[in-house]
C-alpha cells in the first residue's frame, strides 16, 4: 500500500510546483476520476514523520472505513533545540479520535494536526479544496468544510508526527492572523450548519 502510495505522491508532486488550493479544487472529469483512488499525506517541512508504517497504517484505516475522507493522528511536540531522543520532553497531543467526536469537537478547536493527515484527493477537490481565502487557517477551514457531511474525518491515536515547535515556525509568526482566520473560519462552519 505504502509504495502505491509513494508512486501517487511522486506523480502528483511533479504534476504541481506546489500544495496550493488550485492543486486541490475541482477540474474536469478525466481529472477526477484519474483522482478518486489517490490518497495524499501531509508533512510540514520542519516536522518528521515517525516511520514509513505511518503511511500504510492510515491509508488501511481509509480503506477498512470508506466513508472517512481523511485521518490524521496523534503528535509528539518538541521545541527547536530539544532533540527527538528527548522524550521525557516531548509532549504528546491527545485529539479526540472517533469521526463523530472530531465532527463535535471541531468548531470549539483545530483538533485535527494537519501534518498527520491523509485524505481522499476526491473528496478535498468536491469540498473545493484548500481555501486561499481562509489565510493562516485553510486546513482548519478544510476540516469544518468536510465535516459539514458528516462525521468523516477522524484521529488515530497514536503518534505519526514529530511536531517541531520554533519562534520561526509560520503558526509562531503569524498567530494573530491565524486565530482571526480560525474565527472566520468556525463562524462560517457554524452559519452553514
Amino acid at each position: 500500500v505504502a509504495r502505491a502510495l509513494n508512486v501517487g505522491l511522486r506523480h502528483l508532486e511533479s504534476s504541481s510546483s506546489s500544495f496550493s488550493s488550485s492543486s486541490f479544487s475541482s477540474s474536469s472529469s478525466s481529472s477526477e476520476r484519474a483522482n478518486r483512488g489517490l490518497l495524499v499525506a501531509r508533512l510540514d517541512a520542519d516536522d518528521e514523520s515517525f516511520d514509513e508504517s505511518r503511511l500504510a497504517a492510515q491509508a488501511a484505516v481509509l480503506s477498512e472505513n470508506p466513508s472517512l475522507v481523511a485521518v490524521g493522528g496523534g503528535t509528539l511536540t518538541f521545541t527547536s533545540d530539544e532533540s527527538r531522543g528527548g522524550h521525557d520532553e516531548a509532549r504528546y497531543a491527545l485529539r479526540p479520535c472517533d469521526a463523530r467526536l472530531v465532527a463535535w469537537a471541531l468548531p470549539f478547536s483545530c483538533c485535527v494536526a494537519h501534518p498527520t493527515v491523509m485524505f481522499r484527493l476526491s473528496a478535498v477537490q468536491e469540498a473545493g479544496g484548500y481555501s486561499e481565502s481562509a489565510g493562516f487557517a485553510e486546513d482548519y477551514d478544510l476540516w469544518l468544510r468536510l465535516t459539514d457531511a458528516g462525521p468523516v474525518v477522524a484521529n488515530v491515536p497514536e503518534p505519526l508526527v514529530w511536531l517541531r515547535k520554533s519562534p520561526q515556525s509560520a503558526s509562531a509568526r503569524h498567530r494573530e492572523a491565524q486565530r482571526e482566520a480560525a474565527d472566520v473560519a468556525v463562524h462560517a462552519a457554524l452559519e452553514c450548519r
